[in-house]
């Protein structure tokens, strides 16, 4: 899982920001889901088949932050601190560890607009959509139409992208 923040005053750029990581997940060969978190952010959710370490998915997430950091340094940063980040947008792949917590998905949060964490399908992503659109009083009629599009996404095979970006990650000194 990816968890994406934006800085503020990115909130606008939010979801262009989040069809690119899908696109660079996708140019690997990574399927991927992405979902509101209920509050500013979206996480990019990865559906594996066991047997993942957190190591190994962080070795991911490191190389698509520093990946994509690199290809578009005015929008996004892999700089924990809120100081450091300069107005871009967060790529936290360190959020996927143990001890570390998410907002579940159809997870309400404590907001005035009773915003729920809702799993989103990249055409909604690529048309803009406004996390705050989701919440207690529409997510029932949502899952009615759409299903859980989480439960939809097949578990996926890592092997030979963990492999490549093995190679990659040891070369460029990524964690």
């Amino acid at each position: 899982m990816l968890d994406i923040d934006p800085s503020e005053g990115r909130e606008r750029q939010l979801m262009e920001a989040v069809s690119l990581i899908g696109e660079a997940l996708e140019g690997m060969g990574i399927h991927s889901v992405p979902k509101t978190s209920g509050a500013t952010g979206v996480q990019i959710i990865v559906p594996l088949k066991p047997g993942y370490t957190f190591p190994q998915l962080r070795k991911l997430g490191s190389f698509t932050g520093h990946y994509l950091s690199g290809k578009y340094p005015k929008l996004f940063t892999v700089e924990r601190r809120l100081k450091d980040r300069q107005g871009r947008i967060y790529i936290d792949y360190v959020q996927h560890a143990v001890g570390k917590s998410l907002s579940a998905p159809y997870t309400p949060r404590g907001r005035p607009e009773a915003t729920v964490s809702t799993p989103l399908t990249w055409e909604e992503v690529r048309q803009d959509a406004d996390p705050k659109a989701f919440h207690l009083l529409n997510i029932e009629e949502r899952l009615r139409e759409r299903g859980d599009l989480l439960a939809a996404a097949a578990p996926q095979n890592l092997d030979d992208v963990l492999q490549f970006i093995g190679k990659r990650s040891a070369h460029l000194g990524l964690d």
